[in-house]
């Protein structure tokens, strides 16, 4: 029961952290109230998925190999947000960031139309908003 309201809600994650980097732009919100929250969703997303589905021991079933890297790509583009916000203009970084949004996209679309999990979609249109926010898109 735990596990089904937890990813319920996992798609607002990526959503509040849009929200607060850009209260944090606007001036409203100190900087770490940014860097905690997405240092908390990046460690959710990764090794805490993991653990929380139970699933280490088929971590290379077929079917399970998108999921985990849609949590790999989520993981990776939290993560190097915080880093963006405290390292400003760093033209190397900004490209990975980039790269990653548009496999995330691309990811997007994969379970919009093939993939079995269509609940997962939400999340990926919530990390497609944070990125947008964080580009200055």
């Amino acid at each position: 029961m735990k596990k089904q309201t937890i990813a319920r809600y996992e798609f607002s994650y990526p959503v509040m952290a849009s929200v607060l980097y850009f209260l944090l732009e606007k001036h409203v919100l100190a900087e770490y109230w940014y860097l905690f929250f997405a240092s908390l969703m990046s460690i959710y997303f990764f090794p805490v998925k993991l653990l929380l589905n139970g699933d280490l021991s088929g971590i290379f079933h077929k079917n399970r190999m998108m999921e985990h890297f849609s949590s790999l790509v989520f993981f990776i583009i939290a993560a190097s947000s915080v880093i963006m916000v405290v390292v400003k203009n760093h033209h190397g970084l900004t490209i990975t960031f980039e790269v990653f949004s548009i496999v995330n996209i691309l990811l997007g679309l994969y379970y919009s139309t093939a993939g079995k999990r269509k609940d997962l979609f939400p999340t990926h249109f919530g990390f497609i908003v944070l990125t947008a926010a964080i580009l200055g898109i």
